[in-house]
């Protein structure tokens, strides 16, 4: 089954981008199953190609790349694009407050904390069918800290 999208003719396309090809591959994998289809790879500067090859709808992307920072590369994304912009969803270990500020300056909309939580970025993703347009970071601040670790009982929050 391939999910249609608002913005464009055909199948709702998922880039995922992660440098470490595991987890690039896991996150197409996870999409796929959900009826997106999925680009992935595992460098900053062939994302950007695929990006300005075909219409991308979502951009699913690590922080911490070699060479090219996630930050970096959501706003050569935002420099790019056109309307409806894509949705920008970071997933990083990196999950502290000024991660999060960074991700925003950046014009990511969704800054998910590792170990992912599939249900939450199945959720999100959902945004791409409801409509041509994707909120900005202004206006998600109700997700903004989706996924946050919650403390452990006896343990400090990381």
């Amino acid at each position: 089954m391939s999910l249609t999208n608002a913005g464009h003719e055909g199948p709702v396309v998922v880039l995922c981008i992660d440098d470490h090809f595991d987890t690039a591959q896991a996150l197409g994998r996870l999409t796929r199953q959900w009826g997106y289809e999925a680009e992935v790879c595992c460098d900053p500067e062939e994302a950007l190609e695929r990006f300005e090859s075909r219409p991308i709808d979502a951009v699913v992307l690590d922080l911490r790349m070699p060479d090219m920072s996630g930050w970096e590369l959501a706003r050569a994304i935002g420099e790019r694009s056109g309307e409806p912009r894509p949705l920008l969803v970071a997933v990083s270990g990196h999950a502290d407050v000024d991660s999060r500020r960074l991700s925003r300056r950046a014009g990511i909309q969704y800054h998910l904390a590792k170990p992912l939580d599939p249900i939450k970025l199945r959720e999100i993703l959902g945004a791409i069918r409801s409509g041509p347009s994707v909120p900005g970071p202004e206006e998600v601040d109700p997700l903004w800290e989706v996924n946050r670790p919650e403390p452990t009982a006896g343990r400090a929050p990381m």
